[in-house]
């Protein structure tokens, strides 16, 4: 049987191609981890936090290790990494992602979520912890979409301990990404749609740091 060993990972830098309609300035976008099957028993852990982009990009490679680590977990054998970015949230929709994080029993440092364990919400955010958490901070009928996902599969066994490994997660986006406007001129309406792009196309990488111990 495959050894358990201890994973540290941690989130060094985003880029995105698109990170929503609204394509330069800087706003805060929900980052979701998770780690598939870590080991025997365990289908997944699930890590959500805010992020800032700035023109679609973060860097955190250089900042404190509390504000760039998603899980340190124990690991057996095969598993999975995925990782996926909202685009850009509201303020309402942030004020809301923040009080329900904080309703289930979530703490809150330094102006980042932390970590968020799968006992304390339950069965519906770990079969698709993204869109439960939209639907919980949507309005009118809209919730924030993601932008960018995307998945490794790694093993535990060959990395040697306490040597850290990057870790490219190239992303696609999973859904088209475009905006409609409507203009009114002499009595007609126009409509027209850009989009920014289509579902299945490339859409940028994130940067992960890894290391084993035990």
């Amino acid at each position: 049987m495959a050894d358990r060993r201890i994973l540290e990972l941690s989130l060094d830098r985003l880029c995105l191609n698109v990170a929503g309609t609204r394509t330069k300035g800087h706003g805060k976008h929900i980052v979701t981890a998770r780690l598939i099957w870590p080991r025997p028993m365990i289908a997944s852990k699930v890590a959500v936090q805010t992020v800032e982009l700035v023109d679609g990009e973060l860097d955190l490679s250089s900042a404190d290790w509390t504000k760039r680590i998603l899980f340190k977990e124990v690991v057996q054998g095969p598993f999975g990494v995925e990782l996926s970015v909202s685009e850009r949230l509201t303020r309402n929709e942030l004020t809301k992602f923040i009080n329900f994080m904080s309703a289930v029993g979530l703490k809150l440092l330094g102006g980042e979520l932390g970590q968020l364990v799968e006992s304390t919400v339950g069965s519906g955010l770990l079969e698709a912890p993204f869109k439960y958490i939209a639907k919980q901070i949507g309005a009118g009928g809209k919730s924030p979409a993601l932008v960018a996902s995307g998945m490794v599969s790694l093993t535990a066994e060959p990395w040697e301990a306490e040597v850290t490994q990057s870790i490219e997660v190239a992303f696609c986006a999973p859904t088209t990404v475009s905006r409609t406007t409507r203009t009114r001129r002499q009595g007609r309406t126009t409509t027209k749609r850009r989009t920014f792009v289509r579902e299945g196309a490339d859409n940028g990488a994130a940067a992960l740091s890894a290391r084993v111990y035990g």
